[in-house]
């Protein structure tokens, strides 16, 4: 194989030349990648706290509503005893009094 021309080499080095300015301008860039990343990475954990707070109160607030709707059913079953038992006792005066 013949040896490359000076004009070939010259023309390598040119390409070379070129290929390490565009490397150098991606490495120039790669700081500014960082504080990118650093700043998407601080957001995301804003993000991941205030999701996990909002999580915290939406347990809280479904355990409350469970508590109130138990209530809600205690109290049902208390008014429903009540009035039955009224009925159970004014039943027989009624009965006695029309009949």
């Amino acid at each position: 194989m013949a040896e490359p021309s000076t004009y070939d080499l010259l023309q390598k080095m040119t390409e070379l030349q070129v290929e390490v300015a565009k490397i150098h301008e991606r490495l120039e860039g790669i700081p500014e990648l960082r504080k990118q990343a650093d700043a998407a990475e601080d957001t995301a954990n804003e993000a991941k706290a205030l999701a996990e707070r909002a999580l915290a109160e939406l347990q809280k607030e479904r355990e409350e509503a469970r508590k109130a709707k138990k209530e809600r059913s205690v109290n049902q079953r208390w008014w429903i005893g009540t009035a039955l038992t009224i009925i159970g006792l004014l039943s027989p005066i009624i009965i006695r009094f029309y009949f």
